[in-house]
């Protein structure tokens, strides 16, 4: 099975579970895609922003012992080594490593920025190792992309609007396709 075909089939399987949030993870994913499409951000960060998930749904394949009703903490890990396999390139796979560490960062240096995190986020950020430690903040703060993975970090957050239009997944899928063949 080819690449295109795997990730349809995940999401075909795990796409429509919550993991607690206000909408489906298919639609989640289609609302970061979009805002990422709409703020003039490059293919790689709008198909990242549309997989930045996909750890989730391998972690629920696997039968992962770790995955609760919140999902699998360490997905995004989980999801850049799945897409690396699946022959994704750093500028997609390493956004959909870091997301989850930004969260932890903007957290860590922005005192408002828990409040704007939704229940499950606020949970799954306990799970995640909280806010990070002078050393981390300080390493994280100097990647050279870190404009790129603040901004999918605030479409993941901002992507869990029940009422938000989106391109459909039909859309990503065919500029997903486009992109591994590029």
């Amino acid at each position: 099975m080819n690449a295109i075909a795997q990730i349809k089939q995940l999401f075909e399987q795990y796409g429509h579970a919550t993991y607690d949030e206000a909408c489906s993870q298919i639609y989640h994913a289609e609302q970061c895609a979009t805002l990422a499409k709409e703020n003039g951000y490059d293919q790689a960060t709008q198909i990242a922003a549309f997989l930045h998930d996909i750890g989730h749904f391998v972690a629920q394949s696997q039968n992962n012992p770790d995955f609760t009703p919140q999902g699998y903490s360490n997905h995004g890990d989980l999801g850049a080594d799945h897409l690396t396999q699946l022959g994704f390139d750093h500028a997609v796979t390493m956004l959909v490593r870091k997301h989850v560490d930004a969260k932890r960062y903007l957290v860590s240096i922005d005192e408002k920025y828990h409040q704007t995190l939704s229940p499950a986020s606020r949970l799954t950020l306990t799970r995640q190792g909280g806010k990070m430690s002078p050393e981390e903040l300080s390493a994280f703060s100097k990647q050279p992309e870190l404009d790129a993975i603040i901004a999918l970090r605030r479409f993941d957050d901002l992507g869990k609007d029940p009422s938000l239009a989106v391109l459909p997944s039909s859309y990503w899928f065919s500029q997903i396709e486009a992109y591994l063949a590029s």
